[in-house]
């Protein structure tokens, strides 16, 4: 009983520990991934032979992709500098995480069905975990009841 009244009494400074690593795992992965597809035009999972035989189009796409990663790190790292995790614009921004992470999640295992052969890569595999960890710890973050 003692532990978890431990727990309890320290609940709110476990859930911003919690949301401040959710918040910055996200800007590091977003402000990595996107800087190398942007300054790239290619994915990190792409072999150099891909890359070499791929169409301007795509290392267009993959440019769009890499300003789209930068702009959610640039925002992960807004919330974590300057309006601070606890914040209203903290829970709202990690709604919009929470759902985009988990389409991403969602859209990769359906782009993968019905034979899953995609996940025998273990940056696909990654990919997916990374993805569905930040929707679950973002929606907790977004759920939390409001902290004083």
């Amino acid at each position: 009983m003692a532990g978890l009244a431990i727990l309890e009494s320290n609940a709110g400074a476990i859930m911003k520990l919690f949301a401040i690593a959710v918040f910055a795992l996200h800007t590091l992965f977003e402000l990595a991934f996107g800087a190398s597809a942007y300054l790239s035009g290619a994915s990190s999972s792409q072999t150099p032979e891909q890359i070499a035989e791929q169409s301007v189009q795509l290392t267009i796409a993959f440019r769009f992709m890499g300003s789209a990663l930068l702009s959610l790190g640039v925002l992960g790292a807004i919330i974590l500098v300057w309006a601070g995790v606890q914040s209203p614009a903290a829970r709202y921004a990690a709604i919009g995480f929470a759902v985009f992470h988990g389409l991403g999640a969602m859209g990769s295992l359906w782009s993968a069905m019905p034979s899953f052969d995609a996940y025998s890569a273990p940056l696909a595999v990654g990919a997916l975990v990374v993805h569905a960890s930040l929707a679950v710890g973002f929606a907790v973050i977004a759920m939390r009841p409001a902290l004083a």
